[in-house]
């Protein structure tokens, strides 16, 4: 009788301990699915920026310029992304993107509406199509794309002055989001990342002259909470030895 106690008491500690593994790993895993700074098509990648969803027959790239290039030309001189590590832009300064829109498909497309929406950090200043400053939005249509043809249009924007910037920021990283599709379809994206940072003379020193500089926050990798998961999986794995081992002593 006490043995069926004793193993009754194991067994019931086994399922708390699986009840409760299972709590902590959906605890873990869902902030790390539900952040959407990115945009719901997007997904952050390690080193910085992202990697988004190409829908249908139209696909569409999004890229900035280096910030050491002051009249970009080529498209050499733009990247997919400036991580916390690149070059970095400066309050005031002018920053340049480039939005290529391709028809995959062997018809041709009448009509692709592309918007592209600005970040709080970037005023917009020259591109096709129109601006909705409500919504911090540009958006124009590229009619009669033939298949297989790819369209270039660059976007010329300025980065906001100091005193828009966060003050307990020296570094700051934001994410312009360009979309391209048909009317009544899900249209595909793209982003690029860029980072701005504040002069030396802009921050406030001590009284004995040292500059002060605020913590750094910006976010270009992604959680890495789901890594925890196989570690978890040991934690049923240890209960149920320790039972086999008391059940054989």
């Amino acid at each position: 009788m006490v043995m069926v106690e004793h193993r009754f008491f194991m067994l019931k500690n086994i399922f708390v301990s699986l009840f409760s593994s299972l709590i902590l790993f959906l605890l873990i895993i869902t902030p790390a699915f539900a952040d959407n700074t990115y945009g719901t098509s997007c997904t952050p990648i390690y080193g910085g920026g992202t990697t988004c969803a190409q829908v249908g027959n139209i696909s569409i790239n999004k890229t900035v310029a280096k910030p050491t290039v002051q009249n970009p030309t080529s498209s050499s001189d733009y990247v997919q992304n400036l991580d916390i590590n690149s070059s970095k832009y400066s309050p005031g300064q002018q920053i340049y993107f480039q939005i290529t829109v391709t028809n995959t498909s062997t018809s041709t497309l009448n009509s692709i509406i592309v918007k592209d929406m600005f970040p709080a950090t970037v005023t917009f200043v020259a591109g096709p199509g129109s601006f909705d400053t409500t919504t911090q939005t540009l958006t124009y249509t590229l009619s009669n794309v033939q298949p297989n043809e790819s369209r270039t249009d660059t976007i010329r924007g300025k980065i906001v002055s100091l005193d828009k910037l966060p003050s307990d920021q020296a570094i700051k990283c934001d994410v312009n989001q360009a979309t391209a599709g048909q009317t009544g379809q899900e249209a595909s994206v793209s982003n690029a990342q860029f980072c701005i940072q504040k002069q030396l003379s802009q921050f406030p020193t001590t009284k004995g002259g040292l500059q002060i500089f605020p913590s750094t926050m910006a976010k270009s990798t992604p959680s890495t909470g789901p890594e925890l998961i196989p570690l978890l999986a040991l934690v049923p794995s240890a209960f149920a030895g320790l039972f086999l081992r008391r059940k054989s002593a």
